[in-house]
Parts: structure tokens; C-alpha cells; sequence
């Protein structure tokens, strides 16, 4: 037994210390790689933040001058209608004035052709009843009457 006992001896003289060497440098590069790894979040977590920020920044900027530009399209057309609207007011007035007087002017013309008309037609009723006067119809279409009344008595 004693060779396996010297084998064995001998191994360990010889490979553990190697194994062991093997250990601690494996040991070491995984410290390193896990540093390196946290340093690598580190630094990917600061870029992070540090766009996050500029983003939020430039979307802040981007606001501000829709809402700057926004007020100021919202004031030039507020400007715009008013003036529209003022022109629009003077415009309806001058033409309901215009309006106003051709209605008056057209309310007085007919007025004075409907006294002219009643005054024409009075004086034609005059002429009416003085031509029946004077042609004296009643009375002759009475005697007309009275002639032809005989003669019709007889004939019937």
C-alpha cells in the first residue's frame, strides 16, 4: 500500500498546490469580471439617468415653444376675427341704412300713388255721376220701359 500511499502523496505535493493556484486566480477573475460588471451597470445606469434628463429637457423646450407658438397663432386670429367681425358690424349697418332709406323713400312713393290713385278715383266717380246726370239716364230708361211695357202686354 504503500506505493498508492506515495502516489497519492505525491499528487497532492504536486496538484493541490497547483489546483490551489488555479483556485485563487479563478477566484480573482471572477471578482474582476463581477466589478467589471458592476462598473459596466454603473456607468450604463449615469448614461441612463443622463438621457432621461436630456430628453426630459428637450420635451420641456419642445412645449414651451408649441405653447409660446400656439398663443401666438390663437392671438393673431383672435386679432384676425375681431377685426373681421368689427368690419362685418360696419358693413350690416351701412347696408340696413341704405336699406332703411330705399324702404322709406319706396313707403313715401307708394303712399302718394295710393292718394293719387284715390284722388283719381274720386274724380272719376264725379265724372261717373255727372255724366249719368246730365245724360239724365234714369229717367229715360224709365220711359223706354214705360213705352215698351204696352206693347209687350199686347203681344203676350
Amino acid at each position: 500500500m504503500s506505493v498508492i500511499d506515495d502516489s497519492r502523496v505525491l499528487l497532492q505535493d504536486i496538484v493541490t498546490p497547483d489546483l490551489k493556484a488555479i483556485a485563487s486566480r479563478l477566484d480573482a477573475l471572477e471578482k474582476s469580471v463581477k466589478q467589471g460588471f458592476d462598473s459596466v451597470e454603473k456607468i450604463a445606469e449615469v448614461r441612463h439617468e443622463l438621457l432621461l434628463n436630456k430628453l426630459l429637457s428637450e420635451s420641456a423646450a419642445i412645449n414651451n415653444r408649441l405653447t409660446a407658438e400656439t398663443a401666438a397663432i390663437n392671438s393673431r386670429l383672435t386679432s384676425e376675427i375681431g377685426g373681421l367681425t368689427s368690419k362685418l358690424t360696419s358693413e350690416t349697418a351701412a347696408i340696413n341704412n341704405r336699406l332703411s332709406g330705399e324702404v322709406s323713400s319706396l313707403n313715401a312713393k307708394f303712399d302718394a300713388l295710393s292718394n293719387r290713385l284715390d284722388r283719381e278715383a274720386i274724380a272719376a266717380k264725379e265724372r261717373h255721376e255727372s255724366l249719368l246726370r246730365s245724360l239724365d239716364i234714369d229717367r229715360r230708361i224709365e220711359l223706354l220701359e214705360s213705352r215698351n211695357a204696352p206693347a209687350k202686354r199686347k203681344s203676350a
